[in-house]
């Protein structure tokens, strides 16, 4: 299995977790507080991790790119990381929206925990990926700090735009 091929798969499974994780999420939102077998004493709390769960499974989904210098790698990893977070926020504030539909109250304190715990998760993910294209050879082009001895054939400059 070559590294597009793993990335394939990461990429399935964890697309099939963040599935799995947003249908909790907004079942969890939607059912009324009385219907609940626990009783939420701090539901900040529990906004926050849960956008900030939902940021880092979609921070952590890779897209196939082709390779690039240090500054256009910069430059993506950043609008990659906004739209991720804008992405996150639109869910929140749909999720937030739909509410009294359900029997529960559109409060504007949930969607500061919501924000709040994407930003953090955003920030994670931000780090990570720094860290990340930092160390160790590339795969399939994905850190534009490696010397060019460790880029694979398909990340040279005579490739870019050629595909």
């Amino acid at each position: 299995m070559d590294g597009r091929q793993g990335m394939m798969m990461g990429n399935t499974l964890l697309l099939c977790i963040l599935l799995g994780y947003l249908g909790l999420l907004v079942l969890g939102t939607h059912v009324p507080e009385e219907s609940l077998p626990i009783s939420l004493h701090n539901e900040f709390v529990l906004h926050f991790f849960a956008y900030a769960g939902l940021a880092l499974l979609v921070g952590g989904l890779r897209v196939r790119r082709k390779c690039v210098g240090s500054a256009g790698e910069a430059g993506s990893g950043s609008l990659r990381l906004l739209g991720v977070f804008l992405l996150v926020m639109g869910v929140a504030v749909c999720d937030e929206a739909t509410q009294p539909f359900f029997g529960r109250a559109f409060e504007v304190e949930d969607l500061t925990a919501d924000f709040s715990g994407a930003a953090m998760a955003i920030y994670v993910v931000a780090q990570w990926d720094r860290v990340g294209r930092r160390s160790g050879p590339c795969l399939d082009g994905e850190r534009a700090s490696c010397s060019a001895a460790h880029r694979p054939h398909s990340c040279n400059v005579s490739s870019i735009g050629n595909d």
